[in-house]
């Protein structure tokens, strides 16, 4: 396992990973958001997206699902990007556009 070897999907992990710590505590704690559905739904996008980072650096899979995880993160960074949004969710909108940014230099090295 070399994670140097991905450094574009590795920052998009770490950053996906702080936008669910994040996520997690605007869903628990009491700031306006709390409990609510949009915040339940961005929660689980924030998590899907650091569970799709983990697999793509931690495993080696074949091409065509290397492709298909890949489009993947890309609906969901602009789903849950939209959802934060709408949420007033800022630090985790900010969060996820350092991911985005982090995603983007993964497809091009």
């Amino acid at each position: 396992m070399q994670i140097t070897r991905y450094p574009g999907l590795s920052a998009f992990t770490l950053s996906a990973l702080l936008a669910l710590a994040v996520m997690l505590w605007n869903y628990v704690a009491d700031v306006g958001i709390a409990g609510t559905g949009g915040a339940a739904l961005a929660l689980f996008g924030t998590f899907a997206l650091t569970a799709a980072g983990i697999l793509l650096v931690m495993t080696r899979l074949p091409g065509w699902a290397r492709v298909t995880f890949k489009v993947l993160i890309a609906l969901g960074l602009i789903g849950t990007s939209l959802a934060a949004f709408f949420l007033h969710a800022w630090i985790v909108l900010a969060l996820l556009i350092v991911a985005t940014v982090a995603f983007v230099i993964s497809l091009i090295l």
